[in-house]
């Protein structure tokens, strides 16, 4: 068997985490023990350990990649992600997607 003490935690991208649902969500996962990177439009800089912001809109490409690259640049992997962050638009899915 091995040594659970030596196994890195595993980490988290969340979107929409800096409030509602997502932070939530972020807390939760932080409670079982995950780093997570939390990426909002209107997010609070972090001075916790085990959690990173990093803000910005989620619908630019450029926001998700600082994400990924903050959690592997402090965390050294990213394991899961959760994409929370959204809009409400009344229509019809296949009559508003690109």
């Amino acid at each position: 068997m091995s040594d659970a003490s030596n196994v890195a935690p595993k980490v988290a991208i969340i979107t929409g985490a800096s409030q509602g649902l997502g932070e939530g969500i972020a807390d939760a996962y932080r409670a079982c023990g995950w780093r997570i990177v939390g990426v909002s439009r209107s997010i609070a800089a972090s001075q916790s350990d085990d959690w990173i912001t990093v803000a910005g809109d989620v619908a630019d490409p450029e926001t998700a990649k600082r994400a990924v690259m903050a959690a592997r640049d402090r965390f050294g992997r990213v394991d899961t992600l959760v994409n929370n962050a959204g809009i409400f638009i009344g229509e019809h899915f296949t009559d508003y997607t690109v």
